[in-house]
C-alpha cells in the first residue's frame, strides 16, 4: 500500500490546529515511549482511503518546535528501526520537516487494509518454545474469526440462504430442520444479524455460524444450529 504523500506546508498546517484522533505531537525526550503504539492505532483506525495519521517528533504539546542538538538523521534512522517491530509492517513515511522556529520528524501513516496490526509479532507455540508467528501463521489467527465477518459483510443487504441444523440428527430429517431465506443487515466478531421477511430481525452468535455455498442459487449459505 502506498503511503500518500503530504506537504511540508499541510503538515505545518495540521501541526498548528493542534491535536486530534489522528494528528500526535511527541517532545524529543519521550518519543521512544509510544511512537510505535501510536503509529500502529493510526494504521488500524484511520480511513483507509482518507487523511492519514500524523506523529510529529520533536514538537510540544502547545505546538511549538523544540530546539535541540539531536541529530535528526540518526533519529529517523532509529525511529524506522522501532517501527519493524510492528507487526504485519505499517504503510508510513517518514521524514525530516523543516519550519523557521527549526526542525522535527513527521510520521506520516495512513489508514491500511491489512491490519490489524500491533506493536510486536504475535507467538505461538513450537514444540516446547515459543516462536515468533510467520506471516501465514499469523493471518491463520487473524482469519479464524475476521475472514468469516468480511465474507458474511460481502452479501451485506443482499439474501442468503438461512439453513437450520438439528443440534443431533433425527432418523426422520436427517440434520436440515429447514431452509429460508434472509436479507443479511451487518456482522461484527461477536454476533451475525439478518432480517426474514414476516418474522423481523434474527441474531446469531457469529461462533455457531457455519459458512457455505449454494451452488444453485448461487448465494452464501448461514449455517446455524436449531434449538
Amino acid at each position: 500500500m502506498a503511503t500518500p504523500f503530504i506537504s511540508d506546508e499541510e503538515i505545518l498546517k495540521k501541526l498548528k490546529a493542534g491535536e486530534d484522533s489522528f494528528v500526535e505531537r511527541k517532545s524529543f525526550g519521550d518519543w521512544k515511549k509510544d511512537a510505535v503504539n501510536t503509529c500502529v492505532a493510526f494504521a488500524n483506525s484511520c480511513p483507509i482511503e482518507g487523511a492519514p495519521g500524523l506523529l510529529c517528533i520533536g514538537v510540544k504539546n502547545d505546538g511549538g518546535i523544540e530546539r535541540s542538538q539531536i541529530d535528526l538523521d540518526t533519529l529517523q534512522k532509529t525511529l524506522e528501526r522501532e517501527l519493524e517491530d510492528a507487526y504485519p509492517p505499517i504503510p508510513h513515511r517518514t521524514r525530516v520537516v523543516s519550519a523557521h522556529e527549526g526542525k522535527f520528524i513527521a510520521v506520516v501513516v495512513p489508514g491500511s487494509s491489512q491490519g490489524p496490526h500491533f506493536s510486536g509479532p504475535a507467538y505461538v507455540r513450537s514444540g516446547p518454545t515459543n516462536a515468533k508467528a510467520s506471516k501465514e501463521q499469523f493471518e491463520r489467527l487473524v482469519d479464524r474469526r475476521e475472514r468469516k465477518v468480511r465474507e458474511i459483510l460481502k452479501w451485506q443487504n443482499k439474501a442468503v440462504k438461512l439453513v437450520r441444523l438439528w443440534a443431533v440428527p433425527s432418523n426422520l430429517v436427517g440434520r436440515i430442520a429447514g431452509n429460508s431465506y434472509v436479507t443479511v443487515i451487518d456482522c461484527t466478531a461477536l454476533v451475525v444479524k439478518v432480517e426474514m421477511t414476516g418474522s423481523g430481525f434474527l441474531f446469531f452468535p457469529l461462533d455457531h455460524v457455519i459458512l457455505g455455498h449454494d451452488a444453485q442459487a448461487n448465494c452464501l449459505t448461514l449455517e446455524v444450529p436449531q434449538d
